[in-house]
């Protein structure tokens, strides 16, 4: 008897699906409209050519056991399959490098070049050819053991795999695999691995990834879970306060961890599951408001985002260190025309903030304004963001003359804006008074950003306990 050889379609399909399960993920994270059209064309592209081989994969009759012949005139390889996988993938990321525009995605691209760059350096060196079996080996039952051995072989050298291939793979080591049998224990291991899994038709791509949105806790009443409102910090001093404002004392948030970013789940408030994440400074950076916002509105589908911290005031004369500022609209800064004679015109909207969260709050503060004494002072208005971290008299007295209306001022809120208008999820921004705009660097530097931090996160609390807006 001789051996069976390996179907010539499955290393295409592998191939295919892999591409595929790739653009989906490119398809879920870009924004621009011309990107994701392009996307989801190679997208439509790959479902045909996948539906194409795995057509001619089922009319591929396996020949009489009597008749079968040795097809590889030398012994079969998996890391062969392996290198060409990633061989392919690194020449689809290449083609993908001059239709991204954004800087964020281009830092993400770089990265996933380097990693195929060095699995195929690392296949390269590492390559053991196996040896075929006999031609008078009697073919092996299958086992849930082997495909398992098999499965967790291939995931380990591709980061992912299919059922097919598994099932090619268990015949060249001879085998009675079926693609039914293979199927159901994949599934079982994938359950209990916890590997994802990405169907398309009769096939299956299995990968090491979560999955892309955790399940949160269930409420008692309903059995359904609650919705979810994400936290914004960017500095020390407003992440401690947000954990301390939200936590009993003693008591240690439990950490998500999600593709490129961990949250902190601070428990139910309010018939609301509340979750945190740190961002860096600023909106358009790696890490910023931008990127964390987009994240968190893909993970977990929010039903709101909000900007919790520290910020500067204008009006010194109405208001205190200490105080609470809330975006009821809220205008780009560094979005402006300068003219020949260094003058400056402001461009951009004044965007308005969820209305539902506006009312929560303002009911929020009309009511704890009267039974507690200790309670900030929140002003609504014109809150001014952009990238700079204003210190400078000059600066702000500018400010304050192109915008006279203006409460104050922070450098998060756009990016909180972009991100979640573009998916239609509420956002607004609430942050104390930590200074004015200029001569940070003081002796109550510390202390006053902490009473702000506080402050604002205060009142976020109470407006989510106080009334569940969703």
């Amino acid at each position: 008897m001789t051996t069976s050889p390996l179907n010539p379609y499955t290393k295409a399909l592998e191939i295919w699906g892999i591409m595929l399960y790739e653009l989906q993920e490119r398809e879920a994270m870009t924004i621009d409209r011309r990107q994701r059209s392009t996307i989801r064309h190679k997208i439509k592209e790959a479902k045909a050519r996948i539906a194409q081989l795995a057509r001619a994969t089922r009319r591929r009759k396996d020949q009489n056991q009597t008749t079968r012949r040795i097809i590889m005139p030398t012994p079969y390889n998996p890391n062969s399959a392996a290198l060409e996988i990633w061989r392919r993938k690194l020449q689809y990321l290449k083609q993908q490098q001059p239709l991204i525009t954004d800087p964020n995605q281009k830092f993400a691209l770089a990265e996933s070049i380097a990693e195929a760059n060095a699995k195929i350096t690392e296949l390269t060196t590492q390559q053991q050819p196996r040896v075929a079996r006999s031609p008078t080996q009697i073919p092996t039952p299958l086992t849930k053991s082997a495909v398992h051995r098999v499965a967790q072989r291939l995931m380990k050298i591709h980061g992912s795999t299919t059922n097919l291939g598994v099932k090619e793979h268990l015949r060249g080591e001879g085998f009675t695999a079926t693609q039914p049998q293979v199927s159901g224990y994949m599934h079982q291991l994938a359950t209990e691995k916890g590997w994802s899994t990405n169907p398309v038709g009769r096939y299956c791509i299995f990968t090491l990834r979560p999955m892309r949105r955790p399940t949160p806790p269930k409420t008692q009443q309903s059995g359904k879970p609650p919705p979810t409102i994400v936290l914004l910090t960017a500095n020390q001093h407003e992440t401690d306060a947000v954990l301390r404002i939200f936590t009993r004392p003693g008591e240690r948030p439990r950490q998500v961890a999600c593709p490129g970013t961990t949250y902190d789940n601070l428990g139910i408030h309010g018939g609301i599951n509340v979750l945190h994440t740190i961002c860096e400074m600023g909106t358009a950076g790696v890490g910023a408001a931008l990127q964390r916002t987009t994240s968190a509105v893909f993970q977990w589908e929010p039903v709101a985002i909000i900007a919790v911290g520290i910020a500067f005031g204008l009006k010194e004369k109405t208001q205190k260190i200490g105080d609470v500022l809330v975006s009821s609209k809220l205008q780009d800064y560094d979005l402006a025309k300068v003219t020949g004679r260094s003058t400056t015109i402001p461009r951009g909207d004044r965007v308005t903030a969820s209305p539902t969260l506006l009312s929560c709050l303002r009911s929020t503060n009309g009511i704890k304004r009267s039974r507690n004494a200790k309670w900030p002072k929140v002003t609504f208005g014109l809150l001014l963001s952009g990238q700079k971290l204003v210190n400078s008299f000059t600066y702000r007295t500018r400010l304050k003359r192109m915008y006279p209306d203006a409460i104050g001022g922070e450098m998060e809120g756009i990016g909180v804006y972009v991100a979640s208008a573009s998916s239609k999820v509420d956002w607004i921004v609430v942050k104390g008074i930590c200074d004015w705009g200029y001569k940070k660097n003081t002796q109550d530097e510390e202390a006053s950003q902490a009473l702000a931090a506080t402050n604002a996160a205060t009142v976020v609390k109470a407006a989510l306990d106080a009334s569940p807006t969703f």
